[in-house]
């Protein structure tokens, strides 16, 4: 573009003017110090007029300062003092061009990886923006999404249980399977719109936990309760070993199930049928930590990373479920202080996830252990 031309040129001019101004400055520096400093080292103010003028200009301009420097140099003091040039005063002129030469180069590298460093931050800062945008926007459109879903969801259960209390008995048989496939089909899809708006709350911040003094043992005793229809359905074997003294935290009892609960509908749904899932908890002075452990799918070591990324899936299972429960789950736990992570040897070899929770006032007690 012609704009873009005249523009460099007028750089491009400026820096050699600037060149050829820092070479007379210096030169006229170290003719007046000659007095002083005496004629062994014509050079020593030229060098930085070089950096100067090639971190103003470019590579173009300290050449330009380096060229008539030497020039000067080999001009004003053999012939103005009266001495001779000798093979040494070449040599030292020659060095002093390679030198002045190397300086520019050095000099443009640096700008030149100072530019791309700069190009290369515009460049991710606007990458970050922009997924911040997007992120914005998928948890705006989750939001959404599950709040309007929640209000005919929530519509639709009473109007099973009232078509259930009114339908006759002689229909009533008949209609009972369809009736509860109905009445499954709809907790199901609330506990994916449940999900959906937990996901949307904790990416963006808007959960507040309750905490009070709780026993986090008996609260994995119901949630244990809670999922044992589920695992029976499945036809899996559960293995509890709680504690009878209880461990207490201070905590949100409704997320703290909530979070008990997601990693066992997690155990169960990569469990295959006959499968064990093995629960326990080790009690400590400071701490409690509750173990799932089952004999399912297992995790692929690159998968174990981000096992707790939203919207993650990891293996081959592909029934439903979005990848959003251990998500939560794990923004659940920090948010009371915990941490929570998963172990596994690879797949087919089961997985196990450990809760630690920080608890008060905790003596243990022999675990009891139930089937």
């Amino acid at each position: 573009m012609p704009g873009d031309h005249d523009t460099l040129g007028q750089s491009a001019g400026t820096g050699y003017a600037v060149a050829i101004l820092v070479t007379a400055i210096a030169l006229s520096f170290r003719y007046v110090m000659t007095p002083e400093w005496g004629v062994s080292l014509p050079f020593d103010t030229l060098y930085p007029a070089i950096a100067f003028s090639a971190w103003f200009g470019g590579f173009g301009p300290g050449v330009l300062t380096t060229f008539l420097g030497g020039l000067a140099v080999a001009y004003l003091w053999p012939a103005h003092f009266g001495g001779t040039t000798t093979a040494g005063d070449v040599l030292a002129l020659i060095l002093f061009g390679v030198v002045g030469v190397f300086v520019s180069s050095l000099v443009r590298a640096l700008q030149q990886a100072r530019t791309r460093a700069e190009r290369t931050a515009d460049e991710l800062r606007l990458a970050r923006e922009e997924a911040e945008r997007a992120n914005r926007a998928k948890d705006e459109f989750l939001a959404v999404v599950a709040h309007e879903l929640k209000q005919p969801l929530s519509a639709m259960l009473p109007a099973v249980a009232l078509i259930r209390h009114r339908i006759g008995a002689e229909a009533r048989a008949s209609a009972e399977r369809t009736l509860d496939l109905l009445n499954r089909q709809i907790a199901h899809l609330q506990r994916v719109v449940n999900d959906l708006l937990d996901a949307s709350r904790v990416v963006r911040g808007q959960v507040a936990l309750q905490p009070r003094v709780v026993d986090a043992v008996q609260i994995m005793r119901d949630a244990v309760e809670v999922i044992r229809p589920r695992i029976e359905e499945r036809h899996q074997r559960m293995v509890v070993a709680l504690s009878e003294t209880p461990a207490r935290l201070n905590g949100d009892p409704v997320r703290l199930q909530q979070v008990f609960l997601n990693v066992l509908s997690n155990a169960t749904a990569y469990t295959p049928p006959h499968g064990e899932i093995h629960v326990r908890a080790e009690i400590e002075a400071d701490r409690v930590v509750f173990c799932v452990a089952d004999s399912g799918e297992g995790i692929a070591p690159a998968d174990l990373p981000r096992i707790f990324g939203l919207f993650t899936r990891a293996g081959g299972r592909r029934e439903g479920g979005f990848g959003i429960g251990l998500a939560v789950a794990r923004s659940l736990i920090e948010l009371h202080g915990g941490t929570i992570q998963a172990y596994s040897e690879g797949p087919g070899h089961g997985s196990e996830f450990r809760i630690t929770l920080p608890a008060r006032n905790v003596l243990e007690v022999p675990a009891r252990q139930t089937a």
